[in-house]
């Protein structure tokens, strides 16, 4: 892959752009990679498709967008047309579309928004009304990326009469957007290029066998698509070309000011890439892991802002070359749209906060050894001894098991808050012990806060109703995420900066974990009249202890400016 796209530079083909999967639209650059395979690989070979997994496709994705290739063409088709055509399509549908879009020769637009609705995609009124032989359309969609670019738009409307039930009567329909009836209107975006469009149907005709699925299942279907369209790398890596130019530009031996902050960036990064590789595994899997790719959204996107901010602070893009200045404005233009675009990141988290429950110091990704130990670690931790059940049960050989297992019981006894002389015996003292630790404590303050959430009323109902604490909430359980994220990128990888970014990302994560569990207990959680400061407390001291975030975010930067950050990133 990397050797294909550095042809295409030095032929000339494409310059790199920031934010290319959504504005470098060149048809013939998708042609080029379906022909080498790599459009539509997840389709079955029967349809074209060549039956990879998502963790290929994810490490091409990736491999493209640091690229800053054009692929705005195809990216909406290859991401989430052709996946909700295989799973609810007609055999029909598939034979005709699924071959095309993995010939990069199909491409189809996104008709979820309204003028009047936004994110609240419920309260659309787009309708298709029965006629003979399929619907008749009038309404509007806006907000569709490359809609005077593509063949067809999968659209969500209305196919019943709007009841008690928002959710109700919502059906699918592919519409021929070069079809009668149908007006294309590009709006141009703050850069002055089309990209959106607004497209009106007035008495447009859409046949029968364009139904999508069953009719009146539609919202069912338009939330498993969004699980494709808000956890990819592109929530991650919209604004990295410009990254790699910061790392580029700030050389060898940084101050300890740019250091500070690239290191701090790159440990983001890093566990970020962990977190949307999570939601590719689950795809992998067959799940439909909406609250998790919601999650995923709401970080990165808030990350691809915050790398603009520091390239304007650390570069001074006045004074920067041509090359440095193209990727800088691109991003300064483009990151208004990235917390919008896929449902505002406040919509985001009213997902996640709605998901919640109390889920304990572990994922569920875990191999029967893991569980089965995972079970016993619990135990031992929960009981009103365990110094004496730590012996017991033989965790003190655990260490010898390796690393993995060692990190998987420590998180677990620092989600029980076990005593400090435990620790040492499960892990080597050290930055990475520490990021284990904080990311055990953030999960036992997140559950702490959901079921404080769910019982304490004011105002006659529990204060998780609330959309004010739901917001809070929800970040609260990304932070919590991203820690454990990051303690999974560093035993993965077992490298030296990768456990300086571990303790970076976890710091900063468990912190803003223990800041908004405070503020949802209020008052109570202030005091030792409830367990809360117990793992708060930690979680501050774990933070200064081997090493501070700074310290650690200094080293980091200092280790990777100058030097081909796509590699370090991907080793």
């Amino acid at each position: 892959m990397r050797g294909f796209l550095r042809q295409e530079v030095e032929k000339g083909a494409f310059e790199p752009h920031c934010d290319a999967w959504l504005s470098a639209h060149d048809p013939a650059f998708s042609k080029r990679l379906a022909e080498r395979g790599w459009v539509g690989m997840t389709l079955p070979s029967r349809y074209g498709g060549h039956e990879r997994s998502y963790l290929d496709r994810y490490a091409v994705l990736e491999e493209l967008l640091a690229a800053g290739a054009p692929v705005a063409a195809h990216w909406i088709a290859d991401r989430q047309t052709g996946p909700l055509l295989l799973r609810y399509g007609t055999e029909p549908q598939r034979e005709r579309f699924l071959p095309a879009i993995a010939r990069g020769e199909c491409f189809f637009g996104i008709g979820m928004s309204e003028p009047d609705s936004g994110s609240d995609l419920a309260s659309i009124r787009t309708s298709a009304r029965r006629v003979e032989g399929g619907w008749v359309l009038n309404g509007a969609k806006v907000w569709t990326s490359h809609a005077h670019r593509s063949h067809y738009m999968i659209t969500l409307v209305r196919t019943s009469p709007l009841g008690e039930d928002r959710h109700q009567g919502l059906s699918q329909l592919i519409v021929d957007l070069h079809g009668p009836g149908v007006e294309v209107r590009p709006i141009r975006l703050l850069s002055g290029e089309p990209h959106f469009s607004e497209v009106v149907f007035t008495e447009a005709f859409v046949p029968e066998e364009m139904l999508v699925g069953s009719e009146g299942e539609g919202w069912l279907q338009v939330t498993s698509e969004l699980a494709y369209e808000r956890s990819g790398p592109e929530r991650v890596l919209s604004t990295f070309p410009l990254l790699r130019e910061v790392v580029r530009l700030a050389g060898a031996g940084p101050d300890a000011r740019t250091a500070q902050a690239i290191g701090e960036l790159v440990a983001r990064l890093w566990t970020l890439r962990r977190l949307s590789m999570g939601v590719a595994e689950r795809l992998q899997k067959g799940d439909v892991p909406a609250a998790e790719a919601a999650l995923v959204k709401d970080l990165g996107t808030r990350f691809e802002v915050e790398v603009v901010g520091v390239a304007r602070d650390l570069v001074a893009p006045a004074g920067a070359g041509d090359g440095f200045q193209k990727l800088y404005w691109e991003s300064v233009t483009h990151a208004p749209g990235f917390t919008l675009r896929g449902g505002t990141n406040e919509i985001l988290r009213g997902i996640v906060a709605r998901s919640l429950a109390a889920s304990g110091p572990l994922g569920t990704d875990l191999d029967e050894e893991q569980r089965l130990l995972a079970e016993t670690a619990t135990d031992v931790f929960s009981a009103s001894n365990p110094e004496a059940e730590f012996e017991r049960a033989g965790l003190a050989e655990v260490r010898e098991a390796g690393p993995r297992e060692a990190a998987l019981v420590a998180r677990i006894a620092a989600y029980h808050a076990a005593p400090e002389s435990l620790f040492e015996r499960l892990m080597e003292p050290g930055p990475l012990l520490r990021a284990v630790q904080m990311a055990g404590a953030a999960a036992r303050a997140r559950d702490l806060t959901v079921q404080y959430g769910a019982e304490r009323r004011q105002f006659g109902q529990p204060i998780n109703r609330f959309q004010a604490v739901q917001q809070e909430m929800a970040e609260m359980a990304s932070e919590a995420a991203a820690a454990a994220a990051a303690v999974d990128q560093a035993l993965e990888a077992g490298s030296e900066l990768r456990v300086r970014a571990a303790k970076v990302a976890a710091g900063r994560a468990a912190a803003r974990v223990a800041a908004i569990a405070h503020q949802v207990h209020g008052a109570i959680g202030f005091t030792h009249e409830h367990e809360l400061h117990r793992y708060t407390t930690i979680i501050w001291r774990w933070r200064d202890q081997d090493g501070t975030e700074a310290e650690h975010a200094v080293e980091l930067g200092r280790a990777v400016a100058g030097q081909d950050l796509w590699g370090l990133t991907t080793a």
